[in-house]
């Protein structure tokens, strides 16, 4: 179960929980009050006891809806996203690789063959903790050689119109060919990459997820 849907069901009980200590506390108290005061009190008490009842039930009723949908949705959603890494995969291969042969042989990591069968491409899922914006998450490309084809974004929030470029096109295409065979970084840091204007922490973010996928590649071909 995705921990966001895992994280939905804690929350939905906890409420449930709190709200059934809250309503006996007030259950309780009313009742304390009510024998202070004595019979006049007594359509009172009966008020308050069916208004805890049923927003008791009501709160149990929601918490078991809740509870159902994410049960129907979870593999969905799943599948959803497990299809969109695949076609990211895909998009990033190099030329030549039939894209009906691109298949996972690792987590994050998937290779392309061509119509004889032959590996000819590599694309491998890497990330990044220091993006402006929290983790940079990409889909990079590699050729056998170790060479850079391209890379797709999978998750990043970085600030609209600076960080948000890293997928502009000029900015990812200085990325094509590019040999990884040293770590990449930006050419404040003495590397090759361009940065992006104004975002160089998103630049920097790049060029470590791109060098977390180089790394998590070799591991796997070793």
């Amino acid at each position: 179960m995705p921990s966001q849907h895992l994280g939905i069901l804690i929350l939905s009980d906890l409420d449930f929980v709190w709200r059934l200590w809250y309503y006996s506390a007030v259950l309780s108290a009313s009742c304390r009050f009510i024998r202070r005061r004595g019979p006049i009190a007594k359509e009172l008490q009966m008020k308050i006891v069916k208004l805890v009842l049923s927003l008791t039930v009501i709160s149990a009723i929601c918490a078991g809806v809740l509870a159902s949908v994410n049960a129907v949705t979870a593999d969905r959603i799943r599948g959803i996203r497990a299809q969109q890494t695949l076609d990211a995969a895909a998009a990033v291969m190099p030329p030549g690789v039939d894209a009906s042969k691109v298949e996972q042989i690792s987590e994050g990591i998937f290779s392309g063959k061509d119509a004889s069968g032959k590996a000819v491409g590599y694309a491998v899922k890497g990330s990044d903790p220091s993006g402006y914006g929290g983790d940079i998450v990409l889909m990079v490309g590699f050729t056998p050689d170790f060479k850079i084809v391209t890379y797709r974004k999978l998750e990043a929030a970085e600030t609209p119109g600076l960080g948000a470029n890293l997928t502009r096109e000029d900015f990812v295409k200085q990325f094509s060919g590019m040999d990884v065979s040293e770590p990449l970084a930006v050419k404040k840091d003495g590397g090759s990459v361009e940065a992006i204007t104004s975002a160089t922490i998103t630049s920097r973010a790049v060029c470590g997820a791109i060098n977390d996928a180089k790394t998590k590649l070799e591991g796997q071909l070793k």
